[in-house]
């Protein structure tokens, strides 16, 4: 977990991009508050997005080796950088145990319902711990794993389900008027495009520099066209007032359409790969919270934080949400707040103080 192990290549980090948006989300459709008009909530949330993919590299250029934490502290001061970057993990940490909490809705409804819930969490955060000591580089070699057969299933569903589809649900547009597609689009930002600005813990272990910039952009932007086809399909199929009663609608698109015994033999292998995107996306998470503590309190072992870290984790997983009411409002509510503040609006602050700082070129 040292910052000066360059482990991820550039081909990998773009792999993660895409497992990082499109890993959870793809079988959730959060801007469906903004109606028929979802679709256009989920392409201005696309451009928000990209342009915070622009800010932690182009902070990540300036500042060298060194993570969003430890270079706030230079532009900060040590104080105020430790108190901020310790929100910025705190919100981490919020969209983690959603990540846990995501994870068993998707048990509860394919797979093994009458399973408590702490089976489920404690399993996910065991197995992710594990990866951790294994090293950073298996986020990498995961996300190379299994982000061509992810893409693969969300290009192919408008093909399975094109008899199912009524392009006319989409219409008319803009029928409601700015104010849904703005609560859309924040909805959609929130969870998960804004999201992208996390990966600032992992950008200093990531070969090459500022000229892959491109070739990162592409990756986050076949995320957003695939979660366009995502959000277009959900709505086409069910109508925006059904998909947004439904828990998983991309799912409950794949439950309906009939190809016979060989839909029957793949549902297994679309949900191993579902799951594989949750835990991508959690092990890049738990990694930059493990790694940002450790920077936050000056530790030398930041690998004894893993333990104390993943006991938090499985006790919070099961008690934060103590009811399905809680656990929309605290996502409809109260998320959108804090990851928009420490996502969007942090990296903004932090980009606007670097004019200003000579940065370094320290590896």
């Amino acid at each position: 977990m040292k910052k000066e192990q360059k482990v991820i290549s550039p081909r990998q980090f773009f792999y993660i991009i895409i497992s990082f948006i499109i890993g959870s989300a793809s079988l959730f459709v959060p801007e469906i508050i903004a109606g028929k008009d979802a679709w256009i909530s989920t392409i201005a949330a696309t451009l928000i997005g990209s342009f915070m993919l622009f800010v932690i590299i182009h902070l990540q250029d300036k500042f060298k080796g060194l993570t969003i934490v430890e270079y706030s502290e230079l532009l900060l001061g040590k104080v105020l950088g430790k108190i901020l970057s310790f929100f910025f993990l705190f919100n981490i940490f919020l969209v983690s145990v959603l990540i846990i909490e995501d994870l068993v809705i998707l048990f509860a409804i394919a797979i093994i319902p009458e399973t408590p819930h702490i089976v489920y969490s404690s399993g996910l955060v065991l197995l992710v711990a594990y990866a951790i000591y294994s090293g950073i580089e298996s986020i990498g070699r995961l996300a190379e794993l299994y982000v061509f057969p992810l893409i693969l299933l969300l290009l192919i569903l408008p093909l399975l389900s094109i008899e199912y589809l009524d392009f006319t649900m989409l219409l008319p547009v803009y029928s409601d008027g700015l104010k849904p597609i703005i609560a859309g689009t924040i909805a959609s930002l929130t969870f998960p495009f804004a999201e992208v600005a996390m990966l600032a813990m992992i950008l200093p272990a990531v070969q090459g520099g500022k000229e892959n910039t491109p070739y990162y952009m592409l990756g986050y932007f076949i995320a957003g066209f695939l979660l366009l086809l995502r959000t277009i399909v959900a709505i086409s199929t069910f109508s925006a007032d059904i998909v947004s009663k439904l828990q998983l609608p991309i799912f409950q698109v794949y439950r309906l359409i009939d190809v016979g015994e060989f839909l029957n033999r793949v549902e297994g292998l679309f949900i191993f790969i579902w799951i594989l995107g949750f835990f991508t996306k959690f092990l890049a998470s738990f990694y930059g919270i493990v790694l940002g503590l450790g920077q936050v309190f000056n530790l030398k072992d930041k690998q004894s934080l893993i333990i104390p870290v993943s006991l938090v984790f499985i006790f919070m997983s099961n008690f934060l949400f103590p009811s399905t009411g809680f656990f929309l409002y605290f996502d409809l509510f109260i998320l959108p707040f804090i990851t928009i503040g420490m996502c969007v609006f942090y990296p903004l602050l932090l980009l606007i103080l670097s004019i200003f700082h000579k940065g370094t070129n320290s590896e």
